[in-house]
Formats: structure tokens, sequence, C-alpha cells
């Protein structure tokens, strides 16, 4: 889903530490990154992602969301992807965003997020959790039956189920 639309990121910062921000930094260490934040609400919650990171290579910095290390990763970061659940990453949209940089909220329903209207105002490049679904979904097809998925057809049927224009 971030290749569709950006380049690979060269930095990034996690929001959240669920098995889809240890699915992001497998994404980062085949991007060749050196590192990765997550930014979690409790730290200590943190130590699956961080272990993850070192099973991948990529050492993993855990800080706080909403402190201030966090808010200098954030704009420091070619990409931040949230993997927070719908309406968790509201209390923290006043991250620093800009042109140049991407925002992936796995968050599909309901769509924007306020951390994907923040992210377009900052003139970051926004990406949806429904492209991430739908580049999954390919990728499943893939594996389970060797053959190339039909991926704007799946997107089009995507598209007739979430709204318009979030694919």
């Amino acid at each position: 889903a971030v290749e569709e639309r950006s380049a690979p990121p060269a930095s990034m910062l996690v929001l959240g530490a669920s098995g889809t921000a240890r699915a992001a930094l497998a994404a980062a260490a085949r991007w060749g990154l050196p590192g990765a934040a997550v930014a979690v609400r409790e730290p200590a919650r943190a130590a699956a992602a961080v272990e993850a990171g070192a099973r991948l290579g990529v050492p993993v910095e855990v800080l706080t969301l909403g402190s201030d290390p966090a808010r200098a990763a954030a704009a420091a970061a070619d990409l931040i992807v949230s993997t927070l659940p719908a309406g968790a990453a509201d209390g923290y949209v006043d991250m620093p965003m800009r042109p140049g940089q991407a925002v992936l909220d796995v968050v599909y329903v309901p769509w924007p997020t306020a951390l994907a209207d923040r992210a377009q105002a900052g003139g970051a490049t926004v990406l949806t959790g429904a492209a991430m679904l739908l580049h999954q979904a390919a990728d499943q097809v893939r594996l389970m039956t060797g053959h190339e998925p039909p991926v704007e057809a799946m997107r089009a049927a995507l598209r007739s189920v979430v709204a318009p224009g979030v694919v």
C-alpha cells in the first residue's frame, strides 16, 4: 500500500505495538531501515514489538504517545503508520506532519479519520487502511494460488463496500 503511492521510506514512526505494528516493522526490514520508532500509551506494552524488531534486524525505539520525543519522531519520519483502532489516535493528531511525508492509517471505516485529515492538512500523502487491506488480500491470492491477483478488480469490489476514493 505504501509503495503504491510513495517511495519506500528512510525512517518510520509506528503508532501502536499490536500485530499490525509488528507487520509494519517487517516492512521496515524489507526496506532496509536501520531502525524504527514505536509510540505507545504504555511503553511496557511494547515488548513484543521490540522483540519482533530485534528478530527482523530493525532496532525499535519505544516512545510515549504525545510526548515531545514522539512529536520529534513524527516530524522526522518519512512514514507514520498508525495501527491504532478507530478514534484512538484522535488525541495525538497535533503531531507535526509535512509535505514529502506519508501517513498510513490502518483504519478504513470511518473515513477520513482525524489523523488522516490532519495529515492531509499538513501536506502529507495519506494512505488508507483499505489500501493496506487490498494489498494483503492480493498477497494472499498470490501465496495460495501462485497466480497474479486481479488487483484492479479487487480494488473495484472493495470500493463498492467502502466509501469511493478511500482505496
